[in-house]
């Protein structure tokens, strides 16, 4: 009788761990998603990237403003 016991638990806690990690697994995308809008700035970000020239010629040997915003929120948090 004992061993049923244990049997049943072990199914039931085995289900849950499962259940768990399908359901984590799932909201994984979305959380990311909520931080990062809520970490930068994009209109910000999109504002600095406006203001970089993309020509071939024009690049630059260091990166953009917006770069720099991005790596400070991203050492910050």
């Amino acid at each position: 009788m004992g061993y049923l016991y244990v049997s049943v638990g072990t199914q039931c806690r085995d289900a849950t761990v499962a259940q768990t990690l399908s359901t984590a697994a799932e909201l994984r995308r979305p959380v990311y998603r909520a931080v990062a809008l809520r970490s930068v700035s994009v209109d910000g970000c999109l504002q600095q990237m406006t203001t970089v020239k993309w020509d071939i010629k024009d690049i630059m040997s260091q990166h953009s403003g917006y770069v720099d915003s991005l790596l400070h929120v991203s050492i910050a948090n």
